[in-house]
């Protein structure tokens, strides 16, 4: 046979597409051993994977790639082998790998599995494609479905998974914990997960009898910075199964007894590092409802500030308020103070002032409101009395000083302005008690409750 009849049946041969099976997978270098099955029997070659697509340019590279699998066979009937090729030969009979291939009925084979016996495929995300959808998955289960409506799907397993919708313009999703963070500060919703000092080093669930029942909303900012301890907190708070970095439950002790939180609020200034923060305000709040409120020294003003129409109306069994300094109430109309049995106001100096002369001070019931007035101008004029008195003793001292006799002074003779000043004062005094005669008659016969 001459050189070029053997030439042409080698090109006969090896100008043409085979189909190859791969039987080993280098991740390393991206290359692969195949089985091409050609019509003169099989043989083995080492080849490159072909990659949808890499760009090689610097920063800026850019790739699609796609790893193959070797399937492991579930019993000894099931023979083993991995994905399938399309390999063809140049004219210089080198081989290389065209394309990934599906060999014919595979397809239908996966759809009639995944009908009768869904367990043995991922049955629930290999959907049916309606035109112009596509979809990809990973061996793992990490899978990405874009539909014809515009909805992307990115999903990794059932309870892990988000949904951009492009018709609703919504973005849901859902998962047993949601975590973003960064530079030291993060968010989180969901299970309650710490990374413990022990191996593996990664964030578990914090074991409990029940791990379902541990869920929590934490946010925490603070300003980046290369040493953790030199961190500027900023705020920390938590709602739910409350713990500390650690996993161990923080309490309150405002019902006498430690009671886990169900909140807890912090927030720091802006010169507070993790080496040294003290809150400037702190808000907690227990499984019992008990809720403390604490204002660092810094804090000058606590402000709550209504409408025209709004009301603020508080109901408790008992109420303290507490001020070091000075408290006050003030009403526009009108301020009311009940108490259902005993009502109490202990003060070194107390004042009552009532602005209106004529019913504009009222101490008792509103059956009682006439009496409790004319009590209050007996009162009124009791005051007016006792410094009368206090005017006369007085003048008296000062008279008897002038007409008395000391030893070896001889009195002089009566001073008429001290006489004038007596005499006013007792006049005075004497109108003052006929005016309270009266006051006292008509008083006590209505009989005045002053309550």
């Amino acid at each position: 046979m001459s050189p070029q009849s053997t030439a042409s049946q080698l090109w006969q041969i090896f100008n043409r597409v085979y189909l190859g099976q791969i039987s080993a997978i280098d991740v390393d270098h991206g290359t692969v051993e195949v089985v091409i099955l050609d019509n003169i029997g099989a043989k083995r070659e080492t080849l490159e994977l072909p990659w949808p697509g890499m760009s090689m340019n610097g920063q800026r590279s850019s790739w699609m790639r796609y790893m193959p699998q070797l399937r492991k066979p579930r019993n000894a009937d099931d023979p083993a082998g991995g994905d399938w090729v399309y390999v063809g030969f140049g004219p210089l009979n080198q081989a290389r790998i065209l394309g990934f291939a599906v060999p014919e009925g595979v397809y239908s084979d996966f759809v009639g599995v995944r009908d009768k016996t869904p367990n043995l495929v991922p049955s629930g995300d290999f959907t049916t494609l309606q035109q112009g959808e596509w979809d990809m998955r990973s061996s793992g289960g990490a899978y990405i479905f874009g539909n014809r409506d515009g909805a992307l799907l990115v999903s990794a397993g059932p309870r892990t998974q988000m949904r951009l919708d492009k018709q609703n313009k919504e973005v849901r999703g859902e998962s047993p914990l949601w975590r973003i963070g960064g530079d030291g500060s993060f968010f989180k919703i969901g299970d309650v997960k710490r990374t413990l000092p022990v191996a593996p080093f990664k964030e578990t669930n914090v074991s409990v009898a029940d791990p379902t029942a541990l869920k929590e909303y934490w946010l925490h900012l603070q300003n980046p910075s290369l040493v953790p301890t030199a961190a500027i907190m900023l705020v920390d708070e938590q709602y739910g199964a409350v713990r500390d970095d650690t996993g161990v439950p923080r309490v309150g002790t405002l019902s006498g007894v430690p009671v886990p939180l169900r909140r807890r609020s912090k927030v720091w200034s802006a010169t507070s590092t993790s080496a040294f923060a003290t809150s400037v305000f702190s808000s907690e709040v227990d499984a019992l409802g008990n809720h403390e409120v604490t204002y660092g020294d810094a804090s000058t003003l606590v402000d709550i500030s209504g409408g025209p129409i709004t009301s603020l109306s508080t109901s408790f069994q008992n109420t303290t308020v507490d001020s070091t300094k000075s408290a006050s109430v003030n009403a526009g109309v009108n301020a009311t103070m009940r108490a259902g049995v005993l009502a109490t106001v202990t003060s070194a100096h107390t004042v009552i002032e009532a602005t209106t002369p004529v019913g504009g001070l009222q101490l008792g019931s509103d059956a009682a409101a006439e009496q409790a007035v004319l009590g209050t101008f007996f009162i009124a004029e009791l005051d007016v009395l006792l410094q009368l008195l206090a005017t006369v003793s007085t003048t008296l001292a000062t008279f008897s000083q002038l007409v008395g006799t000391k030893t070896g002074i001889v009195p002089p003779s009566p001073d008429a302005a001290a006489l004038e000043a007596l005499t006013g004062a007792l006049s005075a005094l004497t109108v003052q008690i006929e005016t309270m005669s009266g006051e006292t008659a008509l008083f006590l016969s209505e009989k005045v409750l002053v309550e």
